[in-house]
């Protein structure tokens, strides 16, 4: 299914980070797996060294690995002490990863960046006037940094310096319009999740007077695709949340991760990308348990 997927097939094609942190996040998923379900200091190790490259393609990985860490204390899927180790396993095998390129952020830009000088650019994108005012534009992200009368606050400033100056007008504007921010979240889980390939102005990747323009206004290829699995998707969530101290327990963990840092940036289909082969994976799970049950039905 994820071989012939077409959304997956289309966004490979793009020069995305979004991309190598799908593979990272796949390869990534086996050994927190199994140190999910089995444990392990050895397993935790590993599983972090490959968190890490995952944070290196996308800095959005320690959010949704600390989330599973998070999980993982609620549930106690194992006592304290041991989690405690195995907890510091992981944290050691990411930061063997990423602290040389925070010292080469150091070298390079004179300050302590641990990751990347674009959150702060990235959460203006998505909270602001712009995607507010805009029905179009609604939970998606336009940049106000090359748009008068905000250019000019950026123009002559370093790399550092324009991200702090965007995450503090992000967060002046979720100050400043608290009554916004139930809406706003709504619509960015709305685009995050929806299985229409057009949203807003995202346009056509194909001429509109083509032959494949006209097929696809006609049967749109994401609701055939990702619209049919999504049914199996809540049943295979649904598997998957019920046994919680199965390995299959990290995908949904994965995935919700995903959609809460799009509640807080903005929601499209390249946000959705990295974690579309879990969808489906547990779509699949889904499929085949319903298939399972319906001739077990027809046996009896």
């Amino acid at each position: 299914a994820v071989a012939v997927y077409p959304l997956l097939i289309f966004f490979s094609g793009m020069l995305l980070s979004e991309i190598l942190f799908a593979l990272c996040l796949v390869l990534a998923a086996f050994p927190l797996a199994a140190w999910w379900k089995r444990g392990g200091a050895g397993t935790a190790l590993f599983a972090g060294l490959v968190l890490g490259i995952a944070t290196l393609a996308r800095p959005t990985a320690p959010a949704w690995a600390a989330l599973l860490v998070l999980s993982a204390v609620v549930l106690r899927i194992r006592p304290w002490p041991r989690l405690g180790r195995e907890t510091l396993a992981l944290m050691l095998g990411g930061a063997l990863i990423v602290l040389p390129w925070t010292a080469r952020n150091a070298i390079s830009l004179g300050e302590f960046v641990p990751l990347t000088t674009g959150g702060g650019c990235a959460l203006y994108d998505g909270n602001n006037p712009y995607v507010v005012e805009n029905p179009e534009m609604h939970g998606a992200a336009w940049s106000l940094r090359g748009v008068e009368p905000y250019a000019s606050e950026f123009r002559g400033l370093s790399e550092i310096e324009i991200d702090r100056l965007s995450l503090r007008h992000a967060l002046e504007f979720w100050r400043d319009h608290p009554g916004l921010l139930p809406s706003m979240a709504l619509w960015k889980q709305a685009r995050f999740w929806r299985a229409s390939a057009q949203a807003g102005r995202t346009g056509w990747w194909v001429a509109p007077d083509s032959g494949a323009a006209r097929i696809a206004r006609l049967f749109d290829p994401l609701l055939l695709s990702y619209g049919l699995a999504l049914p199996f998707f809540l049943v295979g969530l649904f598997l998957a949340l019920r046994r919680p101290r199965e390995g299959a327990f990290v995908l949904p963990v994965i995935i919700l991760s995903q959609a809460l840092l799009a509640t807080l940036y903005w929601g499209s289909l390249r946000f959705r990308v990295p974690v579309e082969p879990f969808i489906l994976l547990l779509a699949a799970h889904g499929m085949v348990t319903l298939w399972r049950a319906l001739r077990r039905r027809r046996v009896a």
